[in-house]
């Protein structure tokens, strides 16, 4: 599925910009990699809708406080706003009487910064909905 070809990236970037132990991360940048995958879609006029993640997420880094999303960002609004901007450079983002709205699940965002003392990780996982009733899950193990 070609959507799924792009969300996947989508979460990777997530994880490889949030994979540093760095108190705030950096924002995101649009991949031209995605923009060619959504500019071979054939979706319309698209709407990001609201995403959820977990209340219970923990992101200590050894000592150095926690890592966080940029600009007091959620983790989910920070996906959120990457889906959003990724639609919105493609030309694909509905400003009224969208064709399909996308919401989404974090359902999983889990992080160490001293697995095995001197490796971390990121576990991501990611259940986008369309208002058209299909639903496709991407999760990424980074380390």
């Amino acid at each position: 599925m070609k959507i799924k070809r792009f969300l996947l990236p989508a979460v990777l970037s997530m994880s490889t910009l949030l994979g540093a132990c760095a108190s705030v991360s950096p924002g995101y940048s649009i991949s031209t990699d995605n923009q060619a995958v959504l500019a071979k879609l054939n979706a319309g006029n698209v709407a990001v809708g609201n995403f959820t993640q977990p209340a219970d997420i923990s992101t200590m880094c050894r000592g150095n406080g926690p890592v966080d999303p940029p600009k007091g960002m959620t983790f989910a609004s920070f996906v959120q706003s990457a889906l959003a901007q990724e639609i919105k450079a493609s030309g694909k983002l509905a400003a009224a009487a969208p064709d399909v709205t996308l919401t989404g699940e974090l359902t999983k965002v889990d992080f160490s910064s001293s697995y095995h003392l001197i490796h971390g990780y990121w576990d991501l996982a990611l259940v986008m909905h369309s208002s058209n009733g299909k639903s496709l899950t991407a999760a990424e193990h980074y380390e």
